[in-house]
């Protein structure tokens, strides 16, 4: 048997007869830069035992996963399942407001190829930076760097994933929100991925490419690339993103820096780039109003939340860009994003049962008779 080490990680290897017969000096132990995949060894004629890995601060080494659903779990990691949801909220909140059909196979359809095809850019990314994963305390479990998938196993999963989303958009949507798509998914791939390594304007065009999706579910209901409703939801996802990246690059500064990622270092800049987004985002707010998708209230109780959990967790990292108050811009950012997609959704359902006339209504019925909606303005007195 024979231990392969590398950086937090270590892999015992059971070496086949003939390699043992050919060589009477094998070494016990050898060490790699990065853990070589499961079918690397197998053309070598090893066989993996088992595969344990660790992070610097925990000493206690932990098996890798080989069960079923271990696998589901590294496909999960591989593919970020849970960011592409993000993509699919914004997705079907553009779809729903423009009238797309609220049939539930049209729908199943739209997430299906929507997070297919936001699943296959996160993949094919992480096919990319692998050796720059490998460096990085966060990142250095995911599949890719301890090998639990081979890279033709890895650009088989993106290509049917990115295939999928094509054919199922394809198929039951407008070929624009194809097109859409796929300039999320290129655009991802040929221009963020590579400029993270040259260029701090990484941050502003991966917010752009992030945002597209606000235009992806206008056109699967057969809006129009130039309405002004879609803009309005891009605009407030493309100036929430700042404050959200910051965070988690100031919580994981030092791993940006040993993969040799080009980031912001200034953080008295980043302060004033949050407070020029913060701005885009209160405009934004006005905009998604004005084109009615929300009510008063609702863009009254956005704009709260935003001073709350956007501008009062940037004042403190301001004050002390620590790693807590970095940790807050990421997680807090979250409130103000979340509820104005759920106040855009619940404005959408009052208006298809018409409970937003029954609350004019009965909030009118408190009104002067000048303000009520219908009602002559009262004539002055001669």
């Amino acid at each position: 048997m024979i231990s392969i080490v590398s950086k937090g990680s270590i892999r015992f290897i059971n070496v086949s007869k003939s390699i043992s017969q050919r060589s009477n000096t094998l070494p016990s132990k050898v060490y790699y830069n990065s853990l070589p995949s499961n079918a690397e060894l197998a053309i070598l004629g090893m066989q993996p035992v088992q595969t344990r890995f660790f992070s610097e601060k925990v000493t206690t080494a932990r098996r890798m996963d080989t069960s079923i659903g271990g696998y589901i779990r590294g496909f999960n990691q591989f593919t970020k399942i849970k960011l592409g949801v993000l993509n699919t909220i914004v997705t079907f909140t553009t779809y729903l407001v423009k009238g797309g059909s609220i049939c539930l196979f049209d729908c199943v359809m739209l997430a299906a190829g929507t997070q297919m095809m936001a699943m296959a850019s996160q993949g094919l990314n992480q096919i990319i930076e692998v050796e720059q994963d490998k460096k990085m305390n966060r990142t250095r479990s995911r599949p890719m760097p301890q090998g639990k998938f081979s890279k033709a196993q890895a650009y088989a999963i993106t290509a049917a994933l990115y295939g999928g989303s094509n054919l199922v958009l394809g198929y039951w949507f407008p070929f624009s929100s194809v097109f859409v798509a796929n300039s999320i998914f290129w655009s991802y791939i040929l221009c963020y991925t590579p400029l993270k390594r040259v260029s701090e304007l990484n941050t502003p065009i991966g917010a752009v490419v992030g945002s597209l999706t606000a235009y992806l579910g206008w056109t699967a209901a057969g809006g129009s690339l130039l309405s002004l409703t879609p803009w309005w939801i891009f605009f407030y996802t493309f100036s929430w993103q700042f404050a959200h990246f910051y965070g988690i690059l100031w919580t994981y500064k030092d791993d940006y820096k040993k993969a040799g990622f080009v980031m912001l270092q200034d953080s008295q800049k980043a302060c004033n780039i949050m407070r020029a987004a913060l701005a885009g985002q209160v405009a934004s707010v006005g905009g998604i109003y004005a084109v009615g998708a929300i009510d008063p209230l609702s863009a009254a109780l956005s704009w709260y939340l935003l001073y709350k959990y956007n501008y009062r967790p940037m004042k403190e990292f301001e004050k002390s860009d620590s790693k807590t108050n970095a940790h807050k811009l990421t997680i807090y950012s979250y409130i103000p994003f979340t509820t104005i997609f759920v106040l855009i959704y619940l404005n959408l359902v009052a208006k298809t049962f018409g409970i937003d006339k029954k609350i004019e209504e009965y909030l009118g019925q408190f009104l002067p008779k000048q303000f009520r909606k219908g009602e002559p303005a009262a004539q002055a007195e001669n």
